[in-house]
């Protein structure tokens, strides 16, 4: 089973911890909005108070309402290699089609030079 699953966020709720938490942990205090839309490369504050938000409705963190830098991390995410992406069968078979097709494709080209 995956670890996404088992701690019961989706992949951008993950993501979203693992920044918090880091950004936590290398300044001393919370990060603001916008400083967590620019690590996870997201353009609006928007997305990142939904994330947020979702995180502390499944006990992540919490806020302080109407202060800044206000998040408390209350649980830790696991690192990145625990959370290794699982290939489906049908993914490992697209990426074996992909490389027969290239392959073939080179030997057409007659790449022997």
């Amino acid at each position: 089973m995956s670890v996404i699953i088992e701690l019961g966020l989706t992949p951008a709720q993950l993501d979203c911890a693992r920044v918090v938490h880091e950004l936590i942990e290398m300044k001393g205090f919370a990060p603001s909005y916008d400083e967590i839309a620019a690590e996870m490369d997201l353009r609006s504050r928007s997305r990142v108070h939904f994330l947020v938000s979702q995180l502390r409705d499944r006990g992540w963190l919490t806020l302080a309402p109407a202060h800044a830098r206000s998040i408390r991390m209350l649980r830790t995410p696991p690192p990145v290699a625990e959370c290794a992406v699982e290939i489906t069968p049908e993914g490992q078979e697209a990426a074996h089609s992909h490389r027969i097709a290239e392959n073939s494709s080179d030997s057409d080209r007659g790449e022997d030079d």
